[in-house]
């Protein structure tokens, strides 16, 4: 009997079972770029279910951290990315998007819970804000999509709307 992704995830985090361990994976995408980068925590190169396909993982460093409070929906997540390799793909990649794009780079971070690797337990859909350059990585300050920034020019009142009185 399978377990689902909950029960996985209370049964690690209350026993930290020795065969368990939490594998993070990173997929940066635009429209500019040859490719679409997916790299992984792990040694080697490693295949994972993708949304129904198996996709190969490059072994990369990267740290994230996720900054922010509960109340807030902001959800920023600082990515330092290596970029030390010997071919320089990923930087010289990156260089190539234009810097008047109104595109943002897509960025998808995934969490798995070895070993099972079809089914993550994190997911988050993000948009690059800011992308600099220090020492041998990359920094990127990446957000969830922010659709709600407009607003409608409409206020809503008792007088236009009379059932919102009981709610003031």
């Amino acid at each position: 009997m399978a377990l689902d992704i909950d029960d996985r995830m209370k049964r690690y985090w209350a026993s930290n079972p020795p065969d368990e361990y939490p594998i993070y994976t990173l997929a940066i995408a635009h429209s500019d770029l040859s490719k679409v980068f997916r790299f992984w925590n792990q040694p080697g190169v490693g295949w994972l279910d993708v949304e129904g396909t198996l996709m190969e993982h490059r072994s990369v460093n990267f740290q994230i951290e996720q900054n922010g409070t509960n109340s807030n929906l902001d959800q920023l997540f600082r990515i330092a990315v290596d970029v030390v390799d010997s071919q320089d793909e990923l930087r010289e990649e990156l260089d190539s998007i234009p810097l008047t794009t109104k595109e943002r780079i897509v960025i998808v971070y995934r969490s798995f819970l070895y070993p099972v690797l079809d089914a993550p337990t994190g997911l988050a859909r993000l948009q690059a804000e800011s992308l600099t350059y220090v020492k041998g990585a990359a920094n990127v300050n990446a957000v969830s999509p922010r659709y709600n920034l407009l607003r409608t020019g409409e206020v809503y009142s008792p007088r236009e709307i009379p059932m919102l009185r009981g709610f003031q």
